[in-house]
């Protein structure tokens, strides 16, 4: 489950937004989409994701407010590393640089 945006943006509470990796591929809800796309990765802590495929249902404003910037810095994922049972990623975009941080769903 999504905790942060940013080290500085807490995710809010609702909507969940949750990340899950299996094997090659990532999937999720964004918000209110669901999201799949592939992703590989290193030990060494590198990642490349795949485009993201999303359906796309229409929700109201304060939910995308939440999700376009999600998929958007997930898309632009190139770092992950593991803190204290929470998966730190680490995105690049146009100069901007960032963090989504998730932590276990209860």
């Amino acid at each position: 489950m999504l905790a942060k945006l940013a080290w500085t943006e807490a995710a809010p509470a609702e909507p969940r937004v949750t990340f899950r990796l299996d094997g090659d591929k990532i999937a999720g809800t964004a918000g209110c989409n669901r999201y799949t796309a592939t992703a590989t990765g290193s030990a060494a802590g590198e990642i490349s994701v795949g485009p993201i495929a999303a359906t796309r249902k229409m929700c109201p404003p304060g939910i995308m407010a939440v999700e376009t910037p999600y998929l958007q810095r997930l898309g632009a994922v190139t770092r992950y590393q593991f803190l204290s049972g929470q998966l730190l990623l680490a995105w690049e975009k146009d100069g901007a640089r960032g963090e989504l941080l998730f932590v276990p769903a209860p």
